[in-house]
């Protein structure tokens, strides 16, 4: 039985999660400017550099955890999800005015509508 594709949500998190991965990787500063710094007449002390370092990677690591929990980045792959669905309706039915009645028509696939738009290409398993 061949495995069933993600589906889009689940696309879409897994690429938000990677993304939050990398902004709470811990910060460190560069060799060349621990070079520079060594060189420098008004150097930091290495164990102060070290100490803020630590202080600030402990902050990014709170922070993340806090902000980038998985049930919030799920909640932001539906509202990503969600806005393009409402996007491709509206292209496909026409900018809706202020009328209640072009309002409602938003809110579903008009009959006719051309549904191949809307198809994701999988790859395909040989």
């Amino acid at each position: 039985m061949a495995p069933v594709p993600p589906t889009v949500i689940a696309i879409k998190q897994d690429f938000l999660s990677a993304q939050t991965r990398l902004l709470s990787q811990p910060l460190s500063p560069s060799r060349g400017w621990r070079s520079a710094n060594e060189n420098h007449d008004d150097r930091l002390p290495e164990k102060i550099v070290d100490d803020a370092l630590f202080r600030l990677n402990h902050q990014i690591q709170q922070h993340s955890r806090r902000v980038f929990a998985p049930q919030a980045t799920r909640h932001v792959a539906e509202q990503i999800d969600q806005l393009y669905w409402n996007s491709a309706i509206a292209a496909t039915n026409g900018a809706a005015g202020d009328d209640d009645e072009d309002a409602r028509e938003l809110e579903g696939l008009s009959v006719g509508a051309d549904l191949c738009i809307y198809s994701l290409s999988w790859p395909q398993s040989e």
